[in-house]
């Protein structure tokens, strides 16, 4: 990456732009009348909002183009709570959003015996911005700053249709995978762990 770049708190002024991009790059497949595109993507955003302590934004050229969202246990959250609203028809987004929350559960139950103390919560990189290393940037500083305040072990959820190879990389390991029916075709979404004490010794 030639261009300077930051990596900075989030604040309250950066909850539109992580929403748009949220839009943009996940949800923007979904047919659905603007009011509930609207609603969607600020429901979505607010579940994580409500339950982060770290909060990143990478920011180059004077633009935002990278976010991260983590929780590590102990801390203080970073945002005001609040109301998670997805009062609207069923639709195929809303389908799928049920049915995804479900499935993490499900994981997330079947390794409570594993004692993670931090999630990495949200991740999101501006498609025109990809393999400028912004992903592993925020990944390593969230994974750093956990490590840093006594955090041992985190995990994650994502799909298949993510980069695996990244997170391979960087020392993620599989968990648990759940299959999902949604929509016509089966859904596959992974719970991943990163030992974060492994991690900051690379």
């Amino acid at each position: 990456m030639d261009a300077e770049y930051k990596i900075r708190n989030m604040d309250e002024s950066d909850v539109p732009g992580l929403k748009a991009l949220v839009w943009k790059e996940w949800f923007s497949q979904y047919d659905m009348p603007e009011e509930f595109a609207s609603m969607a993507s600020s429901a979505y955003v607010a579940t994580y909002t409500n339950r982060c302590t770290s909060a990143l934004a990478f920011e180059t050229d004077g633009k935002v183009v990278g976010y991260l969202l983590g929780y590590a246990s102990g801390d203080q959250f970073v945002f005001q709570r609040q109301d998670v609203d997805l009062d609207m028809p069923e639709n195929q987004f809303l389908n799928l959003y049920n049915r995804v929350i479900a499935a993490d559960e499900k994981m997330l139950e079947s390794c409570k015996d594993r004692g993670f103390d931090s999630e990495l919560l949200l991740f999101i990189v501006d498609s025109s911005c990809r393999g400028m290393r912004i992903g592993s940037r925020l990944l390593d500083a969230f994974a750093k700053e956990s490590a840093a305040s006594g955090h041992k072990l985190m995990y994650l959820f994502t799909d298949d249709y993510c980069n695996m190879g990244f997170y391979e990389r960087i020392g993620c390991k599989e968990a648990a995978r759940e299959t999902v029916f949604a929509d016509g075709s089966d859904h596959t979404f992974v719970m991943l762990e990163l030992d974060l004490v492994k991690y900051v010794q690379i």
